[in-house]
């Protein structure tokens, strides 16, 4: 799925300042022609929903630092499994591979902030 940016804010609820303003800080890229991608109708509305709780774009930036910090971990992990297939080896799926690493990831991210919160109490 592509959108336009005002199919985007349609469909999310987004305005157009917060629009703006999540572009400004990376949470919304668009392709070359313009367009979004499917997973920023997941950005966008997670976006309208931490909004309700006065986060605002800047905040949310640094979910962008930290995603962009796993992504690079995660493409370094699987760039060894990627070589190999690319010379035809066997091995792992570096997609399957990626999927694992991508659910291990959250559910730390996940036990980590829910461990933080649980101690400051």
């Amino acid at each position: 799925m592509r959108l336009s940016p005002l199919e985007l804010r349609e469909r999310t609820g987004l305005d157009s300042a917060a629009y703006t303003q999540l572009t400004s800080f990376g949470l919304l890229r668009t392709d070359a022609g313009g367009k979004h991608h499917a997973d920023d109708v997941d950005v966008a509305e997670a976006a309208v929903a931490l909004a309700r709780f006065g986060l605002e774009a800047r905040h949310l930036r640094l979910f962008r630092v930290a995603a962009d910090r796993e992504i690079g971990l995660t493409q370094q992990l699987l760039e060894p499994l990627r070589r190999r297939r690319a010379r035809g080896a066997s091995g792992p799926d570096p997609a399957e591979r990626e999927a694992e690493l991508l659910s291990h990831t959250l559910a730390l991210h996940v036990a980590l902030v829910r461990s933080g919160l649980n101690q400051s109490r």
